[in-house]
């Protein structure tokens, strides 16, 4: 039979309210200008305004090509708009799009009559950290996480064609989906997905990246788009509250190999560690999976910004409408991310980041510990 996605009434007008309210959240700041904007996402809105698809034989970002069709589609739909307000639009979006799946993803357990699921809507569009990183920040975080919680839900109602399509999404949006790649990594090694579905991750970025390259842009440039952004900066953490917040930044060289082995490492750990289990891979557990998954990855990994966390951000308001006893978490991850993004924003410093670390150093060993009483009950 096919899927009742209908809303019972009272759950439908309480969930247009919340999202007129989160709207009006990001009407106040959209004409803010963060320096991404002033220095970089300005300049390629404008590229693309001035030379519409022409632009795309040029290499005028490091970002892409998908991302830059989200902003070249906005320019044509909303010509009128100030751009700083036309290139928050995609992400604005993403934030509805990823509340409408973590409502579908609490429904799955709570069913449609609880307020579990509205909970989470409510909890993933008025999130500060949410809100923050699009309407004020104008970052893409919000679309390829879009994708990300939509193969979690894809995963939980068993459609695994669906889910390696949206994580392809994610990845051909942003290089940062791959903290997702542990998670799923898991479930092929459980035989739930089949191996032969991790060829179509790198046959969607090819798909996405011919377009560009048939208006005379260099095909081996968009094949080493993320490499040269992995290049791009040498520091241990870009204002990211991870472990590397307690390394002095003058030892990068030395450094940064070795916790990028360890860290590649700890994830191998991970994956090694949940494979070996042969407990059930239920739905309660699969998202406490994702979760470790996107927190673990850019906590022990270097050369990271503060807003990789917004996989995390996101997952672990989902994560805490399926364990209610630890609603704590994702308040302490989302006030961390808020924390962290407050210095780049605006230039105010509330919390130290090796502060803001050991917040996050704590929840990560609470939910790694719970994950592993899940995995190997004594």
């Amino acid at each position: 039979m096919p899927r009742d996605y209908s809303l019972p009434w009272g759950r439908r007008g309480t969930a247009i309210v919340v999202s007129m309210v989160a709207c009006l959240l990001r009407l106040g700041p959209i004409r803010f200008e963060s320096w991404d904007y002033i220095y970089a996402t300005s300049h390629w809105y404008a590229r693309l305004q001035a030379q519409g698809w022409r632009a795309f034989s040029t290499d005028f970002s490091n970002y892409p090509p998908l991302y830059l069709y989200c902003l070249y589609l906005t320019s044509i739909v909303a010509p009128s708009v100030p751009a700083v307000a036309a290139i928050k639009l995609p992400s604005i979006v993403a934030d509805l799009i990823c509340a409408g799946l973590a409502y579908r993803i609490v429904e799955l357990k709570y069913g449609r009559h609880s307020p579990w699921p509205l909970v989470a809507f409510g909890g993933v569009v008025l999130a500060p950290s949410v809100v923050l990183n699009s309407s004020v920040w104008g970052q893409a975080d919000s679309l390829f996480t879009a994708g990300l919680v939509a193969c979690l839900y894809f995963l939980l109602i068993q459609c695994y064609a669906s889910a390696i399509l949206a994580f392809s999404l994610a990845l051909t949006l942003k290089l940062q989906a791959v903290f997702f790649i542990p998670f799923l990594l898991i479930l092929s090694l459980k035989r739930l997905m089949p191996w032969s579905y991790w060829l179509i991750p790198p046959l969607m970025y090819l798909a996405t990246i011919v377009p560009a390259w048939l208006t005379g842009r260099s095909f081996t440039e968009l094949l080493m788009v993320y490499a040269m952004q992995v290049q791009l900066y040498e520091a241990l953490t870009l204002s990211a509250p991870n472990l590397y917040t307690w390394f002095p930044p003058d030892l990068y060289a030395l450094i940064y190999p070795i916790g990028l082995v360890a860290g590649l490492g700890v994830c191998c750990l991970f994956v090694v560690a949940v494979s070996r289990s042969r407990v059930a891979l239920t739905a309660p557990l699969m998202i406490e999976l994702a979760l470790v998954s996107v927190l673990l990855a850019p906590y022990v990994l270097p050369k990271m910004h503060e807003r990789y966390f917004y996989p995390a951000d996101v997952i672990a308001i989902i994560w805490g409408a399926y364990f209610p006893r630890y609603l704590f978490v994702p308040l302490v991850i989302n006030l961390v991310s808020t924390l962290a993004y407050v210095p780049v924003l605006f230039g105010w410093t509330i919390v130290s980041l090796p502060v803001l670390a050991f917040l996050l150093l704590g929840v990560l060993v609470l939910t790694v510990r719970k994950m592993l009483l899940t995995l190997y009950p004594v």
